[in-house]
This record gives C-alpha cells, sequence and structure tokens, in this order.
C-alpha cells in the first residue's frame, strides 16, 4: 500500500514537470481567477518547478468592457512549500516584469480599475461580524521587485 503511495505521488510530480502538466495547471489557475475578476484573464505560459518556483508569462486582465486593463509580461515566483505546514504561504521573492496599466474613464465618471474585481457573495460589510475570528494563515512576501512599469490613462474624451 505504500509503495502504492509512493508511486502515485511520484507520478503525479513527474506529470506536473511536463508541459501537459504545467498547461493543467495554468488552466486551472484562470479558471480560479476568472471567478475573482470580471473580465476574461488569460495566462500565456507557465513554467519551472510547483515545488519551488514557477513564472508565469504574459498575463492579461480585461475589464468588464472587455478591454486590456492590465498585462504583465512575467510574474516569478519562489516560495516555500514547507511553510504551508505552519499555515503560513511564504513567497521568499516575487518578481514583477513588464508591467502595463489601461486606466479608463467610463461614461459614468467611474474608472474601469476600481472596478475589476467581482462583488462577493455577500457584499460590502459595514461591521465586521463580532463572532469572526482572524484567518490563522500568513502571507509573507519579503522581496518584491517590480521593473518596467508604464501607465496610460484615457478620460473618455
Amino acid at each position: 500500500m505504500l509503495l502504492l503511495l509512493v508511486v502515485a505521488i511520484a507520478s503525479v510530480l513527474t506529470l506536473l514537470h511536463t508541459d501537459f502538466g504545467r498547461n493543467k495547471v495554468r488552466e486551472r489557475l484562470e479558471a480560479e481567477l476568472a471567478d475573482v475578476f470580471v473580465g476574461k484573464v488569460h495566462v500565456g505560459r507557465l513554467e519551472g518547478s510547483v515545488l519551488s518556483s514557477v513564472s508565469l508569462a504574459d498575463i492579461t486582465i480585461d475589464d468588464a468592457g472587455g478591454q486590456r486593463a492590465l498585462s504583465i509580461g512575467t510574474i516569478k515566483l519562489d516560495y516555500s512549500l514547507l511553510a504551508l505546514i505552519d499555515q503560513t504561504v511564504k513567497i521568499n521573492t516575487l518578481h514583477l516584469d513588464d508591467v502595463q496599466v489601461h486606466a479608463r474613464q467610463g461614461e459614468d465618471g467611474t474608472l474601469n480599475l476600481a472596478a475589476l474585481l467581482k462583488p462577493t457573495d455577500d457584499g460590502p460589510k459595514d461591521e465586521p461580524e463580532s463572532d469572526s475570528a482572524p484567518s490563522p494563515w500568513r502571507v509573507l512576501a519579503p522581496t518584491i521587485v517590480v521593473r518596467g512599469v508604464s501607465a496610460t490613462y484615457n478620460d473618455g474624451t
């Protein structure tokens, strides 16, 4: 039984290090991000090892009108899976390269960037619930590097 478990884990890890496996992870990531953003999210490529370091390339996020709102040439994450044992998401380094922000003012005066995220199911809360406890999970990202940022603004005229 233990041998079967070891073989299964080794098979999954091997699959995740193939183009086919990384493409499946990329598709799943796009599907998860589609639940977060109002517009289309596209991740062109996923490279690297899911065990320690991945690079995402050609990331785009469209606004509700279907126009490009954000594009990122590459995102590289170096992380520690072992930290998950302590309920910590530890991103050792996060690199973002070639970030382009496209802000547009709509006819109603709102900025497209202000409405990129889908509203949550329970809507905005004026006051936190008294019986809700903070999450035990922590997110650490001690080093964040952003290179090559450009922004455009269209006031709608």
